[in-house]
């Protein structure tokens, strides 16, 4: 916590200061989540009379993320992450990469988590 016993907010255009860890914020989030980006099947245009193929985009398991409540994250991803969080706009959080320099939104709805990063989104279940 910081000195004055509040909890930083992220504001859009400012990186996080490197200050101490953010702790206790009372939320569904901690833990560990299984994540999964869903596939697609989708019609493709294509200038040929009467066909009408099908694309299919498959599913990804991209891996298991770990949230903490000392203010630390562990994605087992892609490459595998890890860095910062701080309390976002809500009941959001903002997950900081600072090596790749990448942030992302996880926020949870009716039991689902979800993290963007304004353009794909994946999804965690318990």
């Amino acid at each position: 916590r910081c000195p004055d016993m509040t909890i930083p907010t992220y504001v859009p255009g400012s990186p996080p200061a490197a200050a101490a860890p953010v702790v206790a914020l009372a939320t569904g989030l901690f833990g560990i989540w299984h994540t999964t980006r869903p596939g697609a099947a989708y019609q493709t245009a294509i200038d040929v009379p009467g066909a009408q193929p099908l694309g299919i985009r498959p599913g990804l398991a991209p891996g298991d993320l770990t949230i903490s409540a000392n203010g630390t994250y562990v994605w087992n991803s892609y490459t595998g992450t890890s860095g910062r969080w701080l309390k976002g706009v809500g009941d959001t959080m903002i997950l900081f990469d600072e090596a790749l320099h990448q942030r992302w939104t996880a926020a949870l709805k009716a039991g689902q988590m979800t993290v963007t990063d304004g353009k794909l989104t994946e999804y965690g279940r318990r």
